[in-house]
């Protein structure tokens, strides 16, 4: 199986070494299936975690170091990505902590996908790009989200998720391992069941459904006629049931946060007008929590993470850890790689933690600045390009960043977890892309 994976990957290398944007599309395609894949054959190689890489990132980062263009970004985002791989390097050489091997893993995990960033810059050339990509993504979830959806509703149906998903994976085993153990949480009449659809596990899944909803309201609202518009709002809402049927309890916020800064983000409103919505929108919040257990329980939880998980001992943390133990000493991938050293553990599933237990209190701070650019610069691509009906699509990639800045707290990550960090990172580059002057100035041309 390994050297079926190696050679499958360097033909796709062959194949597709001029043509990135139709291995783009196929990427695509496979993205949902790949971790149930991964799973089937993780018994036969040790590369089964690779294989989106192996088969995918690695072909398409080759093919455009040799044949694609760098197209220029803003100052301040290149100087905080210097400021940031700096941190990284010294994090690599340095004396103490995991094994070089597991450094290595550590590097790949933190940088490695930045390059689909121009990859994406150089992707998209028209508007008609735009909406081709986000229609065929869209269409594409269709199959995964109701898989995820028939998983929940005869786990629900049975009273448990073990004989449903045992018979989808057909084996036990590979079953427990992506619900992690069959896990069910109960809320009076309400049960949630951990449901991975046709990925590795439940924080996979729910990432790419999160995700998704950029490219499926962009088609929404570049939809040329009444037909188009109401099949992708079908989509739209299976990825709303797909997304409160996954068992991640957390998406009763995540949604929330997501969808309050696009509306205000694309209803253009000012801050007065955006208070008011908040408040109102916190007003009915006390309502369903007043009435509702399952919101009470959830809000609770989420209150717990924050004031007694993310931010407990977190002075002592930092003094702790203040120059960083090295790349990979807290990162999950870098298990595949040997044991951890007894002073080396995974201590927190924050993001945030995990950059100051890896790469320090610099670290962190290059971390954070490094996202204040990514912030200004979606920013200014959106004021450059707000007169464009794709802005729309600035909008989104906007909203969903300022998710992951509260997703990092506490969970899995969606700036370094698949699949939404490799597609976060392309969608970012044709955020930067929208706004520069050579799109602007193609799109005056085109009309």
């Amino acid at each position: 199986m390994t050297q079926i994976l190696i050679l499958t990957s360097l033909i796709n290398t062959l194949l597709f070494l001029k043509n990135r944007k139709k291995l783009i599309y196929i990427f695509i395609f496979f993205l949902p299936y790949l971790g149930f894949i991964q799973l089937k054959v993780s018994s036969y190689t040790i590369l089964a975690p690779l294989i989106h890489d192996l088969l995918f990132i690695i072909p398409l980062t080759l093919s455009f170091l040799i044949y694609g263009k760098f197209h220029k970004i803003s100052n301040s985002f290149k100087v905080s990505l210097i400021i940031f791989i700096s941190i990284l390097i010294v994090q690599l050489i340095n004396p103490w902590g995991p094994s070089f091997v597991a450094k290595l893993v550590g590097l790949k995990v933190w940088l490695f996908y930045f390059l689909l960033i121009p990859i994406g810059m150089e992707f998209l050339e028209t508007k008609n790009d735009l909406k081709k990509l986000c229609n065929f993504y869209s269409i594409c979830t269709i199959l995964p989200l109701m898989i995820g959806i028939f998983q929940f509703s005869f786990s629900y149906k049975l009273g448990s998720s073990v004989e449903v998903m045992t018979s989808f994976y057909g084996d036990f085993d590979l079953a427990k391992s992506a619900t992690q153990t069959f896990t069910k949480f109960g809320y009076g009449n309400i049960n949630l069941y951990r449901v991975p659809s046709t990925f590795s596990f439940v924080g996979q899944y729910n990432n790419f459904i999160i995700i998704s909803f950029i490219p499926i309201i962009t088609s929404i609202i570049l939809g040329k006629t009444s037909k188009e518009k109401n099949f992708y709002k079908i989509v739209f809402l299976l990825a709303i049931l797909a997304a409160l049927t996954s068992g991640t309890r957390g998406n009763f916020f995540y949604l929330g946060i997501f969808f309050v800064f696009f509306f205000i983000s694309y209803k253009k409103m000012v801050l007065r007008d955006s208070i008011l919505v908040l408040l109102i929108l916190a007003i009915f919040y006390y309502t369903f929590y007043l009435f509702f257990p399952l919101i009470k329980d959830i809000t609770d939880l989420g209150s717990n993470y924050i004031f007694s998980y993310f931010f407990k001992d977190i002075f002592s943390i930092i003094s702790n850890n203040l120059f960083g133990n090295g790349l990979g000493s807290a990162t999950n991938a870098a298990r595949y790689v040997g044991q951890f050293s007894e002073d080396v553990k995974l201590i927190h599933e924050g993001y945030y933690i995990k950059s100051i237990f890896e790469l320090g209190l610099l670290g962190l701070i290059a971390v954070l600045i490094l996202f204040l650019t990514i912030n200004s610069t979606i920013l200014k691509s959106k004021k450059n390009s707000e007169y464009l009906q794709e802005s729309v699509f600035i909008m989104l990639v906007h909203s969903f960043f300022i998710l992951i800045i509260f997703f990092n707290l506490k969970g899995t990550s969606l700036f370094d977890n698949y699949p939404s960090n490799l597609l976060f990172l392309f969608f970012l580059g044709i955020t930067f892309k929208l706004g520069t002057q050579e799109y602007l100035q193609n799109s005056i041309k085109s009309k």
